[in-house]
């Protein structure tokens, strides 16, 4: 897991002329994300803000993020083995 500049990645986000998909994948998933999983919710909660058109959650971690304000942003279920 790279830090990065959240609010650098916002402004490069809003100016993405197509629909976008955003995942935090955890390391355990194949990712490069090795914080806790309440630190993956906080900034997924942060990423909906941006109101992208689709986010991927790892089917086995949907109960974490159920609760998560969504808007019109579509949930991908994915299973990566």
């Amino acid at each position: 897991w790279q830090p990065f500049d959240l609010e650098e990645f916002k402004v490069w986000f809003r100016q993405l002329p197509l629909p976008a998909i955003l995942t935090v994948r955890s390391a355990d998933e194949g990712g490069r994300f090795w914080g806790s999983d309440e630190e993956r919710v906080a900034l997924l909660k942060e990423l909906l803000a941006l109101e992208p058109a689709y986010i991927d959650i790892e089917l086995s971690h949907l109960p974490l993020f159920a609760g998560l304000p969504r808007g019109q942003t579509l949930v991908i279920g994915s299973l990566h083995t």
